[in-house]
């Protein structure tokens, strides 16, 4: 049945979200999968903002509408749209606003489902590491955050918050940098982009400044030894504001003491 000029404007504005790769349908089939949720939309599609998905959602939402009405369909239960709910409030009545979502916490990390993890074992040849590490007390308890990413899709593959006991913040970062080559190993990974807002191991790393520490000389010489068996490595530095998640899971595990082996 040809679709009308009308139909054919909402299906575009359902189909693609603005400002994200990801479409409308991609979004529903990983939303169809047990135990997923809106946080698991927003922690897997990571170009795709809150106000673009309810957007995309009620433009589909509208589609179906249409499509009701055109087709002459009818649901055999009965029913109909919701009815907005009514207060009265002295001689006016009026409609009660639509609340907003309730203010939530740390979304936990997102952990692929084992058959999931299986799919990208056997697909997946790059991607892009992001890597946060924190100490609190600098000594203190250290921790990790990992947010692995596809690339070029942007799609969020795994994200991990790992406690690491206690040491300052550069062992921290260090040991998150080794275990996202870990990951990547696991993952079988080709080519590697691994990003952080540690500047100092950036360029350590780099050669470009020189390790007087014997722990970070060791954990660096192990970190470049392991990078090296990969056909492309690289390690680069970004702001942190472009590394908020890594960060939010370091945090977070230094509280939770969240683990997870590769």
């Amino acid at each position: 049945m040809p679709l009308s000029p009308q139909e054919k404007k909402l299906l575009a504005q359902a189909l693609y979200p603005a400002g994200s790769k990801a479409t409308i349908a991609r979004v529903l089939k990983v939303l169809s999968e047990p135990d997923a949720d809106i946080s698991t939309i927003v922690n897997r599609f990571r170009d795709l903002d809150n106000a673009s998905l309810r957007k995309a959602l009620g433009e589909t939402a509208k589609l179906l509408e249409v499509l009701e009405q055109s087709g002459g369909l009818t649901n055999p239960l009965g029913g109909g749209s919701p009815t907005p709910k009514t207060v009265s409030a002295g001689k006016k009545t009026h409609v009660a606003p639509a609340q907003g979502p309730k203010k939530r916490g740390i979304p936990p990390p997102h952990r692929p489902s084992p058959a999931a993890m299986e799919r990208y074992e056997r697909d997946l040849k790059r991607a892009r590491i992001y890597i946060d590490g924190s100490s609190k007390g600098n000594p203190g308890p250290m921790a990790a955050g990992i947010v692995i990413v596809s690339d070029p899709e942007g799609e969020t593959i795994l994200e991990e918050g790992l406690s690491l006991g206690r040491g300052t913040n550069n062992v921290a970062e260090y040991r998150g940098l080794l275990r996202a080559i870990q990951w990547a190993k696991r993952l079988r990974l080709e080519e590697v982009s691994v990003f952080s807002d540690s500047q100092l191991m950036v360029n350590q790393f780099s050669g470009q400044f020189k390790l007087k520490n014997e722990v970070l000389r060791e954990l660096c010489s192990e970190a470049r030894e392991k990078a090296s068996q990969f056909r492309r490595f690289n390690l680069k530095y970004i702001a942190r504001t472009q590394n908020k998640r890594a960060d939010q899971l370091a945090n977070w595990a230094v509280v939770q003491e969240g683990t997870a082996t590769p």
